[in-house]
């Protein structure tokens, strides 16, 4: 399957189902090396049927970042969550912005499309940067 183009930017927003989404396969394994190997089967089935946002140059994928609804249930309320998965950037293109910039589309994503953007991340000051906050076990919301 090919892919759209990227825009002048280099960015692609890829609904979810879309036709046009990047090979599968290919995407798998490329996120499999910008994670240095430490992406499983388990974190690949979390990001089928995603929103993705990637950044492209002329040696292909640099940044990715994917989006995954979900519903979270808070003080008997149903939300409609956005759950962030496999933000990555090539190791070549790394400290340059490159996940700030995925994610700052992504975020205008889920203000717009959902009541709450949710993620699990061991790289916190990336996400705090961007307005994120942290939420602690035992923290009540």
């Amino acid at each position: 399957m090919i892919a759209r183009a990227a825009d002048a930017t280099g960015v692609e927003i890829i609904p979810r189902g879309d036709p046009g989404a990047p090979d599968e396969r290919e995407l798998r394994d490329w996120l499999v090396a910008a994670y240095a190997g430490d992406f499983t089967g388990e974190d690949w089935a979390h990001t089928l049927d995603a929103q993705r946002v990637l950044l492209r140059d002329e040696r292909g994928i640099v940044s990715h970042a994917a989006v995954v609804p979900r519903i979270m249930v808070c003080d008997g309320q149903a939300l409609r969550a956005a759950y962030v998965e496999a933000v990555a950037t090539r190791a070549d293109q790394r400290r340059r912005g490159n996940a700030n910039r995925v994610m700052r589309i992504l975020g205008e994503i889920i203000v717009a499309d959902y009541d709450i953007g949710v993620l699990s991340t061991g790289v916190h000051p990336l996400y705090m940067r961007l307005g994120w906050e942290r939420w602690r076990a035992g923290d009540v919301w």
